[in-house]
């Protein structure tokens, strides 16, 4: 009796357990959903510190310590782009990824939790040019990237507000995406001829609830029946399903060890030999 006893308990750890992991997966997709990605690169050498591919805000104090603080710091603010958006924008990027990879150090955080501005980025930068004794002048450029003449010897925080990635459509973003990095490109040649190596960039993601609405709006318009599932469902998104397929490996195995577990049945105590009459 007891050692028939034993598939039902492993059967109840098994629906247990999968309960469990689906719930694990919802709570990786949900953290990953509110990402946006961060690279940080310098004309100067700087000590990359060992960290993970995921951050909160409040963990980039010491990255922007580690880097210092340099002549000029410019932010570049990426509105409506997730952390899983930027390999499918790759080849709208040319400009940005050869000025990361030919610079002396870079540091890239795929997944960090989302914000409505950089502003935390500028006063971690601001922190770090206090440490070092300067004080950071803060200067907003324009999305035609037109850096003024900033030749004073004084520090300086240029954010460069790119342009919003609100086409709907890949090709659109991609589009968007290629101006904006033409727009860094002339940024950092600007930059460079001003001060040469003296420099550091930040390019990151930003979300904004604006455009969120407005696409809201756009979507209300159209009929139920001819609306794509990403707008039917507001819960389902292309950056769900891609954390949804990464996790479903893992789920596979965990439920493949428990079935492994359940055909293994063993007896809960010694059977003794029955005496011979």
């Amino acid at each position: 009796m007891a050692s028939g006893m034993i598939p039902v308990h492993l059967g109840h750890i098994r629906r247990y357990f999968a309960l469990f992991l689906l719930f694990a997966v919802f709570i990786s997709v949900s953290a990953y959903e509110n990402t946006v990605p961060l690279i940080l690169w310098s004309g100067k050498k700087f000590s990359v510190p060992s960290t993970s591919s995921i951050l909160r805000r409040s963990d980039l104090s010491p990255l922007f310590g580690n880097v210092g603080c340099r002549k000029l710091n410019v932010v570049f603010e990426q509105k409506d782009l997730h952390a899983l958006d930027l390999p499918h924008l790759s080849p709208a990027t040319k400009n940005l990824k050869r000025s990361v990879d030919s610079a002396p150090s870079s540091l890239k955080v795929s997944f960090v939790a989302a914000a409505n501005d950089v502003k935390d980025v500028v006063e971690h930068i601001q922190d770090a040019c206090q440490k070092a004794g300067q004080e950071a002048v803060v200067i907003k450029i324009g999305e035609d990237g037109s850096v003024p003449d900033l030749s004073d010897g004084r520090s300086y925080i240029l954010v460069a507000s790119l342009k919003p990635l609100r086409a709907a459509s890949a090709t659109g973003r991609v589009e968007a995406m290629t101006e904006n990095d033409n727009v860094i490109d002339k940024v950092l040649t600007d930059i460079t001829k001003l001060e040469q190596d003296d420099w550091t960039a930040v390019f990151t993601g930003v979300s904004n609830p604006s455009t969120l609405r407005k696409r809201a709006t756009q979507i209300s318009a159209l009929p139920w029946s001819k609306r794509p599932i990403f707008q039917k469902y507001v819960f389902f998104s292309q950056g769900l399903f891609m954390c949804i397929f990464a996790m479903v490996p893992l789920v596979i195995i965990g439920l493949l060890g428990v079935r492994i577990i359940s055909s293994i049945q063993t007896p809960t105590r010694y059977e003794t030999k029955k005496k011979e009459k």
